[in-house]
């Protein structure tokens, strides 16, 4: 059963549609799993054939592999796993720590791109959620910097 943090889709969706799921994982506070091939309860969609089957998980493993080098900000390598070689095809989604996280269409950064987990589905982030998340994100980087105590003595 679909929930906060797992996505059941018969096929690849629409790029926008598919990189907005990604996002929305990745801003929330636990990631989530995607997985294609599936029904809406769960159960693995049974394909014309084998080679088939095989052929379409390929196109998908290629397609997300190009994304995640490409179509998100910031940098998202590691944190979007793929595993073809499971039945259904999983994407494993880890929440990430430089919120928010956004695709892009050759746009730059700009809102349009920036989503988030709502119960079991994505919706995409209002400007107070936007800024909500970029305000944790400077704080916490603030955080990690160390401090350097200079005593004259």
């Amino acid at each position: 059963m679909e929930s906060y943090n797992t996505e059941y889709k018969e096929c690849m969706p629409k790029p926008q549609q598919m990189k907005a799921e990604i996002v929305s994982f990745l801003n929330s506070n636990n990631g989530g799993t995607i997985f294609l091939g599936v029904d809406d309860n769960g159960d693995p969609i049974i394909y014309e054939s084998e080679a088939h089957r095989k052929k379409l998980y390929k196109e998908w493993e290629e397609t997300l592999m190009n994304w995640i080098a490409t179509a998100f900000r910031p940098e998202v390598t590691g944190l979007v796993m793929i595993e073809p070689n499971e039945i259904p095809f999983k994407i494993s989604v880890s929440a990430g720590v430089n919120k928010p996280y956004y695709y892009t269409d050759g746009d730059g950064f700009n809102s349009k791109g920036i989503y988030i987990r709502t119960g079991s589905s994505k919706r995409k982030a209002s400007d107070e959620e936007v800024r909500r998340m970029m305000n944790r994100h400077i704080a916490n980087s603030f955080d990690g910097e160390m401090s350097i105590i200079i005593m004259q003595g």
